[in-house]
């Protein structure tokens, strides 16, 4: 009995480290001759139907723009790798951030949690206009745009900076805790958490926009002398 029960363990292990799959991608991103530093890149297992996209690993290039990525997962069937950037390449201030998703050949899936090889994607100009691109909201440019907006507007409207610093500070508190749902979707996947399309009311999500904000440090240094207590 014991036997049989070491047996069936050996083999509901063995089976497990059969499907468990991994990949990595490596490269460089530029925008024109400069390197696109402080980019989120975003490792995916692609899955297809009503099946969320399953995370394997997340980071953001470096001061030249490179980037190395690697993670694991298990599934019955070969994944199908991708690799998503999220960026800002020739798009001035936009509040939503361009999206190109590249998927790696299955050539460099390895059993195991650890890749064999990586897949080099080499260098990637990132001007490129992509026939797949998308766009996904970038929520600290769009708070960033909007808290400038409100700093200004109401020192033109004669408000002491006393009186700006204490709107500033009670809308930080409300917001923060319900911008959060509104991020960019999933935190392990770019697909809505069901098998149907994501809605949700979007005068309520372009309010929570417009009243999003931003800590003191990124504001600009001719903004925060119009409130120095930030």
């Amino acid at each position: 009995m014991i036997l049989a029960c070491s047996v069936l363990l050996s083999l509901l292990s063995l089976s497990s480290a059969l499907f468990t799959q991994s990949a990595g991608v490596k490269g460089v991103l530029l925008c024109g001759d400069r390197p696109l530093a402080n980019t989120k890149v975003k490792l995916y297992d692609d899955d297809s139907g009503p099946d969320l996209d399953d995370l394997l690993a997340e980071a953001t290039t470096d001061s030249l723009g490179h980037f190395l990525l690697s993670g694991h997962t298990s599934e019955v069937m070969t994944i199908d790798p991708k690799l998503n950037v999220y960026h800002d390449c020739d798009d001035g201030l936009k509040p939503c951030q361009r999206k190109v998703s590249f998927y790696i050949p299955k050539d460099y899936v390895s059993s195991g949690e650890h890749p064999k090889q990586y897949f080099d994607i080499g260098v990637l100009n990132m001007q490129t206009v992509f026939a797949s691109e998308e766009r996904v909201v970038n929520f600290r440019m769009a708070a960033l745009s909007t808290k400038r907006f409100i700093i200004i507007e109401l020192h033109k409207r004669g408000h002491s900076n006393e009186t700006i610093a204490r709107l500033l500070k009670a809308l930080r508190q409300v917001v923060s805790c319900h911008i959060k749902r509104f991020k960019e979707i999933g935190s392990t996947s770019d697909r809505p958490r069901s098998g149907r399309p994501k809605t949700f009311n979007v005068a309520k999500a372009k309010k929570l926009i417009r009243m999003s904000l931003l800590p003191a440090q990124v504001v600009k240094t001719s903004e925060r002398k119009l409130i120095p207590n930030l």
